[in-house]
This record gives structure tokens, C-alpha cells and sequence, in this order.
């Protein structure tokens, strides 16, 4: 079971074909058009509509944070608050998923570059992508490993975090070793070539429509 819920995580952020630039820049408008609607359900749901039509690695993602929605829905029944809420958080995961989760993770720091984001602070972003794909691999086969195995199910959660931190703590120091022997030159200059295609101009354009149509509602709900 949980391995099967490891592979949907993992099918979630597979990388696309996505210009990282508009990759980048629409994240941020989606993103910016869900608070400055004050999460509109007209909003939230437009842009639900369109990245899982968009991308069906926004479905597996919505899908991976089906329980993450739950708790998230009875904590707000339960203390007060807007359930609308849930709907917009929903809209970011599968912005998440959909658009900026799986961008090739070296044309990410290529287009992170390109908008003048620090050399070394690009680098520590995307080296951060990179080992979260890794760490749901390892989840994953830790998962698959320990069902093999007939053990209680509280059991099998605690060997499977202790396996996964001492693998985690492995990884870190091999990546530390290997940045300090490589001696990596973060102001080194690289080749950027990017090339937009059609479903990126048609990203950007929704993109900004949206942002459009957020703003609208947010000027309607202050007036």
C-alpha cells in the first residue's frame, strides 16, 4: 500500500518538456492569483481545471496529497475557518506538480540564472529538487523491501524511517565530500539556450489571464 502510494508521488513529479523560464514565472503568477483573489473558488478551480488538463502529473499529485487534504479538512471543521481554503491548497499542489515539480532540474537552475538569482543560491535549489526525486525513490524501495518482510504495521513504519535517515544522512555526507573535492566554481559561466514552445506560450497566456481575473475578484471583494 504504501509503496504503491510512493510510485503515484513519484509519477507526480516526472520531469517535462517545459521551458524552465515559463516554468518559473508561471508558478509565481498562479500562485500570486490564488492570494490575490483571496482564494476565489472561481480561481482555485479554474486553475485546477486547467494544469490537471494541462499536465497529468498534477493528477498524480492531487492524488499523492489526497490525505495531506483530508487532515487539512476536518482540522478546519473541527477549529474553525474557510473549507474554501482546501480548494486553493489543492490549486497549489497541482501548480506545484504540474508545472514546476519535474522541470528538467538543470534548465531550473539555468532559468534561475537567467532572472539573476545568485549562481550559488540556484545551485542550492536545484541540488534540493534533485534530492527530493532521490529521497521518494528511496521511500519507495525501503517500502518495497520491508513488504516483502511480514512485520506489524507499526513495525514496518519504524524500520522504514530508520532505514531512510541513515540513508539520508549517507547521501548528504557523500554530497558534501564531493562538492568539497570538486571545488565547484559557482561563478563559472555555462551555455543558456531555451527554446518556448506552443504549450509554454499557452501556459504564460493562462497564466496571466488568470492573474487578470484574480485581481478583479480581489478589487470586488475589498469594494
Amino acid at each position: 500500500m504504501i509503496a504503491k502510494y510512493f510510485e503515484v508521488v513519484e509519477k507526480a513529479i516526472q520531469e517535462k518538456d517545459l521551458d524552465s523560464r515559463v516554468s518559473i514565472i508561471s508558478t509565481i503568477l498562479l500562485t500570486t492569483s490564488i492570494y490575490l483573489s483571496n482564494f476565489h473558488v472561481v480561481v482555485s478551480i479554474l486553475i485546477l481545471i486547467f494544469i490537471t488538463a494541462f499536465s497529468k502529473n498534477a493528477i498524480f499529485g492531487i492524488l499523492a496529497s489526497i490525505p495531506f487534504l483530508i487532515f487539512f479538512s476536518i482540522s478546519i471543521t473541527f477549529f474553525g475557518g474557510n473549507l474554501l481554503v482546501v480548494l486553493a491548497i489543492a490549486a497549489l499542489i497541482s501548480i506545484g506538480s504540474g508545472i514546476l515539480y519535474g522541470t528538467n532540474i538543470e534548465e531550473l537552475r539555468k532559468a534561475l540564472i537567467y532572472f539573476k538569482v545568485p549562481k550559488k543560491v540556484a545551485f542550492i535549489l536545484s541540488l534540493a529538487f534533485r534530492m527530493f526525486y532521490i529521497y521518494i525513490k528511496d521511500l519507495r524501495n525501503i517500502s518495497e523491501i520491508l513488504a516483502l518482510n511480514e512485520v506489524s504495521r507499526i513495525s514496518y513504519y519504524k524500520k522504514m524511517m530508520k532505514t531512510f535517515v541513515s540513508i539520508a544522512i549517507l547521501r548528504s555526507i557523500a554530497i558534501a565530500e564531493a562538492i568539497y573535492s570538486k571545488d565547484l566554481k559557482f561563478d563559472a559561466n555555462f551555455d543558456m539556450k531555451f527554446k518556448m514552445k506552443r504549450k509554454d506560450i499557452i501556459l504564460l497566456i493562462f497564466s496571466l489571464s488568470t492573474l487578470a481575473i484574480s485581481i478583479f475578484f480581489g478589487f470586488n471583494a475589498k469594494a
